[in-house]
């Protein structure tokens, strides 16, 4: 008859084990590699004005935004959210109305950057009067001027007069990290390193807001 061939354990066993080890292997491999950061066709930026320059190009694309939104608010003074629909335009033309649960308008708050009226539907009240930061500032939970709320609201950090700037590479982030400093104000930014838009804002040594973009299109 034909005479049978039984592996042993460890020949049977040793091709897996391989297998295993080198997948093993490859996956270690692989998280500890940092993914390539994407710069686009013109390369890496080095110079921090070049980078402000061409984050300015990218910013001024947009002039205007017509659209529907919503404004949260989690504040020891204030917590919930509404609907909203928005209308701005450079420089400061703003137009908002705060919606109610069937999207009916609540309100309508409009400037244009030197004149500010409030209408107010449950109160079918009118308010008008200057620009002024807390007048365009009725509908939300900080203090902002109209010009500085438009540029917000088209997807643009406003930046600090900085007297010094400096750019590195945020591996982490992947991103490029710009720091303005004036004195002791010091203004952080997450640069996209490809569309040149501001991802993250935050600003330390003075009263401010940190901002936040994602989703650009």
């Amino acid at each position: 008859g034909r005479e049978a061939w039984c592996p042993t354990p460890h020949q049977s066993y040793e091709p897996s084990m391989n297998r295993a080890l080198v997948a093993m292997f490859l996956t270690l491999a692989c998280l500890g590699c940092t993914k390539r950061i994407a710069f686009g066709p013109e390369g890496e930026v080095r110079d921090p004005q070049e980078l402000l320059a061409r984050i300015d190009a990218a910013e001024a694309q947009v002039v205007s935004l017509r659209g529907d939104g919503r404004l949260d608010v989690d504040s020891k003074d204030a917590k919930g959210g509404v609907g909203l629909f928005l209308s701005v335009a450079r420089p400061a033309l703003l137009h908002l109305e705060p919606l109610d649960f069937f999207n009916r308008p609540q309100g309508v708050l409009v400037s244009d950057g030197s004149t500010f009226s409030l209408y107010s539907v449950p109160e079918s009240l009118v308010l008008t009067g200057p620009a002024s930061p807390p007048n365009v500032s009725r509908l939300l939970p900080i203090v902002i001027p109209a010009g500085e709320l438009v540029s917000v609201m088209l997807g643009e950090a406003p930046r600090i007069d900085a007297e010094k700037v400096a750019l590195e590479i945020d591996e982490q982030e992947r991103t490029y990290k710009l720091t303005l400093t004036k004195g002791p104000v010091v203004q952080t930014l997450w640069v996209h390193p490809e569309h040149f838009r501001v991802i993250r804002s935050e600003v330390r040594g003075a009263p401010a807001y940190d901002l936040q973009f994602s989703d650009f299109l």
